[in-house]
């Protein structure tokens, strides 16, 4: 980059990219100051104005390392390198468990969500087992749509729900809402993953059913996986819960739940380590009805 800052060079802007590309996004397994070669022709197409869509290869670099480290769990054998951006990660978990993370900082209108965690002072937790199971009582599903200063959010989640008639000329924000509630294969620099939104309905304002298996068609070829990924979304209706709404789970995903055996006596004998009050139990008024276990994850 001290090549390139204020040089006057016409690839001035490319270079910036591909750092930022390299570092911050697809980072590079050849060190923090390595260009990617694969970034390359993004931070070219990005330069030039064309919009691309970045965050399916994020997440599916996510998922890849995420499934590397259950493995390395289970297999205990040597130390693993993770290349992903796991500050999503660990904003999510922030987002969601906020007994977990620090005091944010206050988002002004027109501010990323990101921003309201820069530079913040991290807690220190002691006994992390004790503290995740502990703050499952205050688990927010859509933390985003408290953000009232982003644009984005206001334009999709109104005070009542909506029915939308998808077409050619869909507003981009929703077409984006519904291109995150469709099952597809996610296709990453070096990986392809798969994604089930439906496993986990309730952060999507949805009523949380039986999450079925999906087969996929691509035969693990890029090709394919992103056609299909990218193919219009024609001849529906999209349905748009309210801000306001808080989703539940249907009762035939109730009546499944209750044929597992009970999801507590399950937990607990594969987590003998957990404190007494795990799993968290759930407040308000399904407390009594439903496991306490979110729905769409394994017991």
């Amino acid at each position: 980059m001290n090549k390139f800052m204020k040089s006057g060079s016409n690839i001035e802007h490319e270079a910036f990219l591909s750092l930022w590309l390299s570092r911050f996004v697809f980072p590079s397994a050849a060190g923090y100051d390595t260009i990617g070669k694969r970034v390359l022709p993004i931070a070219i197409l990005l330069a030039k104005g064309t919009k691309i869509a970045l965050a399916p290869a994020v997440l599916a670099s996510i998922y890849r390392n995420l499934t590397m480290l259950r493995e390395e769990n289970q297999n205990d054998v040597s130390p693993l390198t993770i290349l992903a951006p796991f500050q999503l990660i660990q904003v999510w978990i922030w987002e969601r468990f906020p007994a977990l993370g620090p005091n944010p900082n206050r988002l002004e209108y027109g501010e990323p969500r990101l921003a309201r965690w820069h530079m913040v002072n991290k807690l220190n937790l002691k006994n992390i087992e004790f503290d995740v199971a502990t703050s499952g009582k205050c688990f927010l599903w859509r933390p985003y749509i408290m953000a009232g200063t982003n644009p984005l959010i206001r334009n999709l989640y109104g005070e009542t729900e909506n029915w939308v008639l998808v077409g050619p000329r869909l507003v981009e924000v929703v077409e984006s809402f519904a291109r995150c509630l469709r099952v597809s294969e996610l296709v990453g620099l070096d990986c392809m993953e798969q994604y089930s939104p439906h496993r986990v309905s309730m952060q999507f304002g949805m009523d949380q059913d039986v999450p079925r298996k999906v087969v996929f068609r691509s035969n693990r070829n890029p090709e394919i996986a992103w056609e299909n990924y990218t193919r219009p979304i024609l001849d529906a209706k999209l349905y748009i819960p309210s801000r306001c709404s808080q989703s539940c789970v249907t009762t035939q995903y109730f009546e499944w739940w209750k044929k597992l055996g009970g999801s507590r006596i399950v937990v607990k004998e594969e987590n003998d380590n957990f404190p007494p009050e795990f799993p968290p139990k759930r407040v308000g008024t399904m407390a009594n009805m439903f496991p306490s276990i979110p729905p769409g994850f394994s017991p």
